[in-house]
């Protein structure tokens, strides 16, 4: 596919995104504003009442319920600490190999602050469902071609939009995925994202470009997609691993009209 393409279908997913989590984007920022309400902002307050009472100068209390019964779920996960675990699970795997893996990813998670990624996305996930953090890389200096693993916070989850149709709960099955985020103006230009004097004139979405481009900033947006290949796995005779069409070092030693090789037949080949 070219980048014109690739570019079409990102907005093409974009707005297929948008159209199916408005509704529940919606009641997540309504959970998050009133989970967090008070008497200062009025978020469990119907915005007419409050409206009306502030312009008539009456008391407007809120005693917010919900924010202690969230903060207890919080907490709770905040004192089992995060963190991924490594297992061996058979082969010529062992326990000292895992170990030697679980401390490498135990770096990673201390050097990228990951405890603040993965309470970030937890906060998130109590109060309005859902929450993201990334595993990126990126290279260890200026100097170098070498990278590094990390995890990233990500601090607003209204900035990811994921494949609507994934059926796993963890979105492990997701087929495309966008990220963005606002930069500010200043520093677009110095990234060469944009000139000093571009306005985008037309969002993904195809609508206004408010959202997209301002005065102050610039949305940057990152586009992941799995592509599919289709391919052929070929059933070989027992005690021999199965190849795929087209690996030759895999099918090259195997001699020809050999007794141990019968000739394959229909049933022997998958397609």
């Amino acid at each position: 596919m070219s980048d014109a393409d690739i570019l079409a279908e990102a907005r093409k997913r974009f707005e297929y995104a948008q159209g199916r989590e408005a509704a529940s984007r919606n009641l997540a920022r309504e959970d998050i504003k009133f989970a967090s309400g008070d008497s200062d902002n009025g978020w469990q307050w119907p915005s007419r009442v409050w409206a009306e009472r502030l312009a008539g100068l009456r008391p407007s209390l809120t005693i917010n319920k919900t924010r202690q019964h969230c903060l207890q779920i919080v907490n709770d996960l905040r004192n089992h600490k995060q963190g991924v675990v490594v297992r061996p699970a058979g082969g010529d795997t062992s326990y000292e190999q895992a170990e030697t893996i679980e401390g490498i990813v135990r770096h990673i998670e201390y050097r990228s602050n990951a405890l603040q990624a993965y309470e970030t996305a937890l906060w998130f996930a109590v109060h309005g469902g859902f929450g993201y953090w990334r595993v990126t890389t990126d290279y260890a200096g200026a100097d170098t071609f070498d990278q590094e693993i990390s995890v990233v916070r990500i601090k607003d989850p209204f900035s990811v939009y994921l494949d609507p149709d994934i059926q796993e709960f963890d979105g492990s099955d997701a087929n495309w995925g966008i990220v963005f985020v606002d930069v500010p103006r200043a520093e677009a230009v110095a990234e060469g994202l944009i000139k000093r004097d571009d306005f985008v004139s037309a969002a993904m979405d195809g609508g206004t470009a408010s959202e997209w481009s301002s005065r102050e900033t610039v949305r940057r947006a990152e586009y992941f997609r799995r592509t599919m290949k289709r391919d052929t796995l070929v059933a070989l005779p027992e005690n021999v691993a199965a190849a795929r069409v087209g690996d030759a070092a895999a099918l090259a030693p195997i001699p020809p009209n050999s007794p141990a090789f019968p000739e394959p037949t229909d049933e022997a080949i998958a397609h």
